[in-house]
């Protein structure tokens, strides 16, 4: 189900949402460090499934718009890691993806990787060390952040919860 956004006159009869969320979507994975067309390969599988497991139209509309803007709350979040990790947040995103933050040993050489690069030995380690007296307090915030800023911006898009 196609609809329209609140254009210019001349854009508003060719312009239908799922155009202008497919090209933020690759926005999306340039912001977040994705190779260009992740957001659109994850939407396919994700369709193909919806087809698998019988969902209606109506759902497989709103699961194909909620994969494609998976990212949307991506954004919001950039300024904190790069200031938490002293690095790129969109190399630090990309792999954060594969690191699992729940557990201080497997999220622990993430860290090491991806801190501040540039930095000497020392300033690296006192940087990891605050991160580790931090705990999991701040990188969940940090998700959660992600995860409420994405889900007020579908919600101005007037998408289905």
């Amino acid at each position: 189900m196609a609809r329209e956004l609140t254009l210019i006159p001349a854009a508003r009869a060719n312009t239908s949402l799922s155009s202008v969320v497919a090209s933020l979507s690759c926005a999306l994975d340039i912001a977040e460090g994705q190779p260009t067309g992740h957001a659109v390969r994850s939407c396919m599988i994700g369709m193909r499934l919806a087809e698998e497991i019988g969902l209606d139209v109506a759902d497989r509309s709103a699961v194909f718009y909620a994969l494609l803007l998976k990212d949307l709350g991506g954004t919001s979040n950039s300024s904190q890691v790069c200031a938490l990790l002293g690095a790129d947040d969109r190399v630090a995103k990309r792999e954060f993806r594969l690191a699992n933050w729940q557990s201080p040993l497997e999220f622990t050489p993430y860290v090491v990787r991806n801190i501040a690069p540039g930095d000497s030995v020392g300033q690296r380690a006192r940087r990891v060390m605050s991160i580790a007296l931090a705990g999991n307090e701040e990188t969940r915030g940090l998700v959660t952040l992600r995860a409420e800023r994405g889900a007020m911006l579908a919600r101005d898009l007037d998408l289905p919860e």
